[in-house]
C-alpha cells in the first residue's frame, strides 16, 4: 500500500471552492481534521469507492470530528450573534454533524451524487475524454485513497454532497 501524496490532498482541498472562501484561522481548523483522513482510513484506502465504502469513510471521519472538538475549535472562530450562547451554537453543530452521519445510513438522493464524486477525481487528474473504454475501467477502479487525495472535500464537508 503506497502512502497517501500529501501534495495532491492539500492542493485539492486548496481549489474547493467553499474552503477557499474560509478565513485563515477556519483553514488551519479544517486542516487539523483533515490531515488526519490518511490515518483514520487507513484500513480503507484501496477498497473501490462504493457507496458503501464512501459512506463508511465519511462517517468515520465525522465521527473523528465529534470525538475531537471540531465543533468547539469551530465555534471558537465565530463571532457570534448577541444572544446566542457557545455552548448552544456547539450543540447546534454537533446536532447537523449527527443528521450527516444519519443521511449517510438512508436512502437518500446522496447516492445518486456518488458518480459525480467519482468523475470530480477523474476531471481533477485529467483523466477522462469522453466515455471511452479507459475512462469507464478507470472510473470503476477509484479507491478511497483517490478521494483522500482528490477530491477531500467530497469526504470531509459535514453537509449533503454537492
Amino acid at each position: 500500500m503506497k502512502n497517501i501524496d500529501y501534495f495532491n490532498l492539500w492542493d485539492s482541498l486548496s481549489r474547493d471552492e467553499e474552503y477557499r472562501a474560509l478565513s485563515q484561522g477556519a483553514k488551519e481548523v479544517v486542516k487539523r481534521y483533515v490531515v488526519m483522513l490518511p490515518r483514520l482510513l487507513e484500513e480503507m484506502l484501496d477498497k473501490p469507492v462504493t457507496w458503501e465504502n464512501f459512506a463508511a469513510a465519511r462517517r468515520a471521519y465525522i465521527n473523528y470530528c465529534l470525538e475531537n472538538g471540531f465543533a468547539q475549535a469551530w465555534v471558537g472562530l465565530e463571532k457570534l450573534p448577541m444572544g446566542v450562547l457557545p455552548d448552544a451554537y456547539v450543540q447546534a453543530l454537533e446536532a447537523s454533524m449527527h443528521m450527516a452521519i444519519k443521511e449517510l445510513d438512508g436512502n437518500h438522493d446522496d447516492r445518486n451524487k456518488l458518480d459525480e464524486c467519482r468523475m470530480a477525481v477523474l476531471t481533477d487528474r485529467q483523466e477522462h475524454r469522453g466515455w471511452g473504454p479507459e475512462a469507464v475501467r478507470k472510473w470503476r477502479s477509484l479507491r478511497i485513497r483517490d478521494l483522500v487525495e482528490l477530491n477531500p472535500s467530497a469526504l470531509v464537508k459535514m453537509g449533503r454532497l454537492h
